[in-house]
């Protein structure tokens, strides 16, 4: 399937999804609760979950043990057997990046926003090697089970996708769909590599010298993030609230564990992920990541592309109700397919192409030129 193009979405799509997670959240069906959740070895991360039709969710703020793994019911008005959603954010980001999102996300499943190390309230390690990726991965895995979740749908964004990718790869019969936002495979040649993790080393040096504030004073200025002029000034406050509340040394540990320089490059795995429906979303604004995402593309044909119209590097930030359509219609297309709904051993290929009506958002894309190196 030829990548598309996302533009105005249907008002009825989300409109339906969004009123049905308000009108719960009212009558108190919906509850969003902040908690912690302790790894084995003694690590906590933070994560924010929904609880729909009276759910035995933990109180806020409490600890989740190893040994209280309670189930959740689904989502009202949904289906019983779709798979959660698992949300993990981007670098200065957190489970918080997603709170808007989660009523509508999770309208019809269980949605679970993770917040990685460093990060939000999670805890800051001090060796970098605890943040590395096939560490986090193992860390999601981790969660899952403590949270009684045998399959799930990953959703990742920028360093999250990294998370993600590595998870799928990890464990690919858990994983029942995966979504990659502004993701990659990875930086595949060595030298570019190692200029990015010396990039990477001194900008964290930076951040623990100067603080985060002089950092996010520098960050919010780059090109990449110039399309988020255009949210409104409560959200742009709001995002920028959320990046000076990190740590410096979390942020700096994260870079140096996380960092695109500092992880390998998955282009050589990616046929493992054949039988893992997979959606690939990016802004069109992003012409990086476009061209990111076309590469993944070529290497995953069974993968669906979806470019989304007036949003750059954050679409779930800058055009939230075009990525809950685009993902709520990718999860009813791989959930509509007894193989990849039940079976906790998925063996066919990806999700399948949808053909559309003309006046649908979509459309073909072109393939652009090659782009500089954000």
């Amino acid at each position: 399937m030829s990548g598309a193009v996302i533009g105005s979405v249907r008002p009825s799509t989300v409109q339906s999804v969004a009123s049905s997670a308000t009108s719960s959240t009212t009558s108190s069906t919906v509850s969003i609760t902040a908690r912690r959740i302790a790894l084995h070895d003694g690590v906590t991360l933070e994560l924010l979950e929904g609880a729909w039709d009276g759910a035995t969710a933990s109180p806020p703020g409490r600890d989740v043990s190893r040994d209280a793994r309670a189930p959740r019911s689904a989502a009202p008005g949904g289906d019983r057997e779709a798979l959660p959603l698992l949300l993990l954010h981007g670098f200065t980001g957190a489970a918080s990046t997603w709170s808007e999102l989660l009523p509508v996300l999770g309208a019809r499943r269980r949605v679970v926003a993770l917040s990685l190390h460093g990060h939000g309230g999670s805890d800051v390690p001090a060796d970098p090697a605890r943040y590395a990726a096939p560490r986090a991965a193992r860390d999601v895995l981790e969660v899952l089970d403590l949270l009684g979740i045998t399959r799930v749908v990953l959703l990742g964004y920028s360093m999250g996708a990294r998370v993600a990718l590595h998870t799928a790869l990890a464990a690919p019969g858990r994983v029942g769909a995966l979504i990659l936002e502004s993701g990659s495979a990875g930086i595949a040649d060595a030298a570019e590599r190692a200029g990015r993790r010396a990039a990477d080393e001194a900008l964290a040096l930076d951040i623990e010298r100067h603080g985060v504030e002089a950092f996010v004073d520098r960050w919010e200025r780059l090109p990449l993030w110039e399309s988020q002029r255009r949210l409104s000034q409560p959200a742009r406050d709001g995002l920028r609230a959320q990046r000076l509340a990190g740590s410096a040394r979390g942020l700096a540990n994260s870079l140096r564990g996380l960092g695109a320089g500092a992880t390998a490059p998955l282009h050589g795995r990616l046929g493992e992920l054949a039988a893992v429906p997979t959606l690939l979303l990016c802004g069109v604004l992003d012409e990086k990541y476009v061209r990111l995402a076309r590469e993944l593309k070529a290497m995953l044909p069974s993968a669906e592309l979806r470019e989304v119209e007036h949003a750059g590097h954050a679409v779930h930030l800058e055009r939230p109700r075009e990525l809950a359509a685009v993902v709520e219609e990718f999860l009813e297309g791989t959930s509509s397919h007894p193989r990849e709904r039940d079976d906790p051993h998925p063996r066919g290929g990806g999700s399948a192409s949808h053909s559309r009506e003309s006046g649908n958002p979509c459309r073909p894309t072109e393939h652009g030129s090659p782009l500089a190196r954000g």
